[in-house]
């Protein structure tokens, strides 16, 4: 009896289907890694987690928190369970990490002027009203994007760039140049 030479059709396909399943995986997992997402990308996790806030405030009746972390490049959803004695944060959304590339450079309200370090906590009424924000990404100090949340908007506006709100007075080289003179001073 001679001995068999090569791989039959059934034993092939078996082997390219193996690949394509290792290699789907693998794909999948690195989309997953957060040093891959561009600042586009977090600008839309943002406005969709935004948008996700506000609704979330609708559905429930109840006021739903947003709090951006600047200094830890984080931010997560949660309301306030005051059923017991003591009110109690129940996470909506668990903390969401920007990836290592972008940044919460700053947060503009027409309200507070700029935060640039601390604990940002927006307030979603039962309504969906909450406080109109502008928020920067980037690389810090750099600002590539900037992400518009009017106050009863749906959703955010993504603009590339450091821009204003048009509900902020002032220009928006005024702007830039007011800040680098207050770094100066420090």
């Amino acid at each position: 009896m001679k001995a068999r030479r090569g791989m039959t059709l059934i034993e092939v396909s078996v082997v390219l289907l193996v690949i394509t399943m290792v290699m789907g995986f693998l794909v999948w997992m690195l989309q997953s890694f957060a040093t891959l997402r561009t600042t586009a990308d977090e600008a839309e996790a943002l406005s969709q987690a935004y948008t996700f806030a506000r609704r979330a405030a609708i559905k429930s009746g109840e006021t739903v928190y947003f709090e951006m972390h600047l200094e830890e490049e984080n931010y997560s959803i949660y309301r306030m369970d005051r059923s017991g004695k003591e009110p109690e944060k129940k996470t909506i959304l668990e903390k969401r990490t920007l990836s290592s590339r972008n940044s919460l450079v700053a947060v503009v309200s027409p309200l507070g002027g700029r935060i640039n370090t601390g604990t940002i906590t927006l307030p979603f009424y039962y309504d969906g009203t909450t406080e109109e924000v502008s928020i920067y990404l980037g690389s810090d100090p750099s600002i590539d994007t900037t992400v518009h949340f009017p106050r009863f908007a749906v959703s955010g506006i993504i603009e590339e760039g450091e821009t204003l709100p048009e509900s902020m007075p002032g220009d928006d080289e005024d702007i830039r140049e007011k800040d680098r003179l207050e770094e100066k001073e420090f």
